[in-house]
């Protein structure tokens, strides 16, 4: 276990946020193509890199294939007006011919294009980059561009990015605001003695696995600056935007790495990161102790926020000075991102499982192991055993008074409990976090206090949680005062990782259907006996270019009628989607909410509707919950056959007589969506024609459905088939 401990006077919390926009994350999310809306063409496969994890491989040495677009590819293009910072990280030995599409302050197309090494002529349109190193020797490169930099000029938006004459694995590609990197591992020629000295071959480039290029730096005896100080003018950063440092390094010597900057009043200051020190700060040095282990040898990432160490506001940063140590280096950068202010007790990247054991072993072989898990790309804490009868601790003597919000990862797809162990005024207290909506709440005998994580946080993907530990104990304790937190405890089979307690969180990643998608609808409608108003309905559908899916339970009870219209519908464009063999709930008594019944549910109610549907020539898909009851456990094994899967969760919106929403409410809906760049899901049952009474409160009439489709094309929102949608806003 590695112990990285962050102590931050908070006397500056807040600064501009890093916001970074990613277009490929190695698991290809159908956004390449050849050129304008014409497919890939099978020219991108998806695959595992034993380093990376997931990536995408590209073949394109005979053509060429963009993310994003040009100009005239209105909705291909990203449209990003706010980050020009180009990050991507790839691997080929082939030449290839990396083109950023941007626009200027003027309006006019521009083209950056990024070689190996050229020796083209700059245009007016075009320009061209060398990165000048061996970016073609077979291994991992990370390249990360400021845009405008490059053009030599602003930029109003950046579009896309085409790739040309290589075969290429790219692992992720994005767009980030504000970061700049001054070393990323292959010698950027800036690290020097003394003002303008060259660092006397003390910087050797390298490569290191699995970090990929390094620096290798000679300081035991000397120091290197990469910046400089006031003095050296063509030598400083000169960075006035970007106030957290970030270095990755690893060494066995003894270190001091000095941060140098200017205060408000310009007044050269000098910021000392040891990993232990006993050093008493001046007017002008501050020496912070970083307490953990960053002399084993292992690669270590720090991340500090400047100001917050200083104790006072920073003008600007001018440089870093390392001294004292050898000392391998894979990045120095500054970025304008508010960081996780507290202690990390646990990211495993030690390879080791110390401060666990095993609390309940019975029964016996429950296990604790390090792994590497590939889906996040490091070394992860994985428990085994029997589910929620064995038991796990972490921690227990923490004693911390001082970080209220504890912060974790986890992968579950089985019950599992989150014990907190806290001291309180009133005694000790335990917080409990369980899958599922909501919690119970405090049991007036009991010294427990349950809370909800959701019913999707044990579907088998990795989500992270941040808790507020004072809030969540005066949620049912209001007169109650928490003092300090001792360990979690955790009850079932799971990887976790990233634990931690913190004072102020602000990177958790929430998933959400804002995913910087077209804005947009999709229409679903429910059960057989709904089929024939959807035909009536077909005309509807078709003047507006509207695809829908259509979900449908009791299959093996469909009549010939029911199937040949169902059979139209698929040829018109609509999806035909499983909604279980009979229409049961979750919940219904033959299915309760016990793990083994997820798996009879499995098997009574999913697979054998699967099977009927596929013998009448159908392969759904989707599937979508009866009564939209759903559970995690639910989710992680239907998912292995039907990938798309409909719950009723946020940015889902019943629009049946049931449900009570206005015409107006399903509007704002819309408008939200709109605004905030994501997919509504809409469900309905049966769709009642122009002059019928609507005696079914699982019905909605067509003159509604009507309404809500042309406040839909007034918005400019489009039409999804509801695995369109899921596939894009990653609600799970």
């Amino acid at each position: 276990m590695k112990k990285q401990i962050i102590q931050i006077l908070l006397l500056v919390l807040f600064s501009s946020l890093l916001f970074s926009t990613t277009y490929e994350d190695g698991t290809n999310n159908t956004g390449w193509h050849l050129e304008s809306t014409t497919q890939d063409g099978n020219l991108v496969t998806t695959t595992i890199d034993n380093e990376e994890g997931n990536i995408v491989s590209l073949e394109v040495n005979s053509t060429e294939l963009f993310l994003g677009g040009y100009s005239w590819d209105g909705n291909l293009r990203w449209n990003n007006t706010q980050e020009k910072i180009f990050n991507i990280r790839f691997k080929t030995t082939d030449r290839f011919d990396i083109v950023l599409l941007v626009v200027n302050g003027n309006g006019e197309n521009k083209y950056i294009h990024y070689y190996e090494s050229i020796d083209l002529d700059n245009t007016e349109d075009k320009r061209y980059i060398s990165l000048n190193q061996n970016t073609r020797d077979g291994n991992w490169h990370t390249i990360e561009r400021d845009l405008e930099a490059d053009l030599g000029e602003s930029i109003s938006k950046v579009n896309g990015v085409l790739i040309r004459r290589a075969n290429i694995d790219v692992a992720f590609i994005k767009l980030t605001n504000n970061a700049t990197t001054y070393e990323d591992g292959t010698n950027n020629t800036g690290w020097h003695l003394e003002s303008t000295t060259q660092d006397g071959n003390l910087v050797t480039p390298t490569t290191d696995n699995p970090e990929g290029n390094i620096v290798n730096l000679k300081t035991n005896s000397t120091e290197l600056f990469l910046g400089g100080y006031s003095w050296d003018g063509n030598l400083r950063w000169n960075n006035t935007q970007e106030k957290t440092f970030n270095i990755r390094f690893k060494t066995t010597d003894d270190f001091d790495i000095v941060l140098l900057v200017a205060n408000s009043n310009g007044e050269n200051r000098y910021i000392h990161y040891y990993e232990s020190s006993d050093e008493d700060d001046t007017q002008t040095h501050k020496y912070i102790s970083l307490n953990q282990n960053t002399r084993d040898g292992n690669w270590h990432t720090i991340k500090r926020d400047l100001e917050a160490d200083l104790g006072e506001s920073i003008s600007k940063v001018n440089g870093v000075l390392i001294r004292r140590s050898n000392i391998d280096v894979s990045f120095v950068k500054l970025t304008s991102q508010l960081e996780d202010f507290g202690t990390l007790y646990e990211d495993a990247q030690d390879g080791t499982t110390d401060g666990w054991s095993v609390f309940d072993n019975t029964p016996q072989d429950a296990t604790i192991t390090n792994i590497y898990d590939e889906e996040k790309r490091s070394k992860v804490i994985q428990l085994n055993g029997d589910g929620t009868n064995n038991g796990y601790q972490f921690g227990g003597a923490w004693n911390n008074y001082n970080d209220k919000i504890v912060k974790w990862s986890m992968k579950c797809d089985k019950d599992f409990i989150i014990y907190v162990q806290v001291k309180t005024q009133k005694g000790n207290r335990t917080l409990v976090y369980t899958p599922h909506d909501s919690g119970s709440g405090k049991d007036a005998q009991s010294s427990e206090i349950f809370h909800g994580l959701g019913a999707l946080s044990n579907d088998g993907e990795w989500h992270t949680f941040a808790r507020n530990l004072e809030a969540d104990l005066k949620r049912y304790e209001s007169d109650n005062e928490l003092l300090y937190t001792k360990g979690i405890l955790v009850r079932g089979d799971m990887r976790i990782d990233d634990i931690g307690l913190y004072t102020s969180v602000n990177s958790v990643k929430v998933k959400s259907a804002n995913h910087g998608v077209t804005p947009g609808v999709a229409f679903t409608f429910d059960d057989l006996a709904s089929v024939s108003s959807w035909n009536l309905a077909r005309n509807i559908f078709q003047e507006n270019g509207i695809d829908a899916t259509f979900f449908v339970d009791h299959w093996h009870q469909a009549s010939p009628e029911q199937l040949n219209i169902l059979q139209t519908l698929r040829a018109d464009g609509h999806q035909i989607a499983c909604h279980t063999y009979s229409h049961l709930s979750i919940y219904d008594p033959k299915y309760d909410n016990e793990e083994d019944k997820a798996e009879a549910y499995l098997q009574d109610q999913v697979l054998p509707a699967i099977e009927n549907m596929q013998q009448d020539g159908f392969n759904p898909v989707s599937f979508a919950y009866p009564y939209t009851r759903y559970t995690g456990r639910h989710h992680a094994k239907i998912k292995r056959y039907l990938p798309s899967i409909r719950a009723f969760l946020s940015n889902t919106m019943s629009i049946d007589k049931i449900s009570g929403n206005t015409l107006d409410d399903i509007k704002a809906e819309m408008e939200k969506v709109k605004t905030n760049k994501e997919i509504v899901t809409f469900i309905a049952h049966v769709i009642v024609p122009e002059g019928e009474e609507q005696t079914s409160d699982y019905s909605i009439k067509e003159q509604k459905l009507k309404d809500i489709i042309d406040e839909a094309k007034r918005l400019g929102l489009k039409f999804y088939r509801f695995d369109e949608a899921y596939n894009l806003s990653k609600i799970r």
